[in-house]
């Protein structure tokens, strides 16, 4: 086996772990879906953080979802941000896969300009 081989061997091998360890039974996957409270429309590209044991952060797509996997099962807490709508921050304790469907109230604050 000359040296290319073995690298790409080695590759798939780490490449094949890393596949298995995203998606091993004990990890959790946070879906869902970001939209304003009132009107129900999508927040597209809304920012979606949980911290805890471990940090992941992802961000919606142009439909308002998500999707978060390999996350250990634990305590969290979830913010979620978009311009122009008030944070949503809420603590979840993860134990299997779950979906969540967040509203974001407007921050639609008129400020007068003199």
């Amino acid at each position: 086996m000359n040296y290319k081989d073995a690298l790409y061997t080695l590759l798939l091998f780490i490449g094949t772990q890393l596949t298995l360890y995203a998606h091993s039974p004990d990890k959790i996957i946070l879906s869902g879906t970001v939209h304003d409270i009132h009107t129900r429309e999508s927040l597209p590209y809304a920012t979606v953080q949980i911290k805890g044991a471990g940090s992941y952060t992802t961000i919606a797509d142009e439909e308002g979802a998500f999707k978060i996997t390999g996350i250990a099962p634990g305590e969290y807490d979830l913010i979620i941000s978009y311009t122009g709508y008030g944070k949503k921050q809420e603590h979840l304790t993860l134990e299997k896969n779950f979906f969540l469907a967040a509203g974001l109230r407007s921050d639609n604050r008129l400020h007068e300009i003199i």
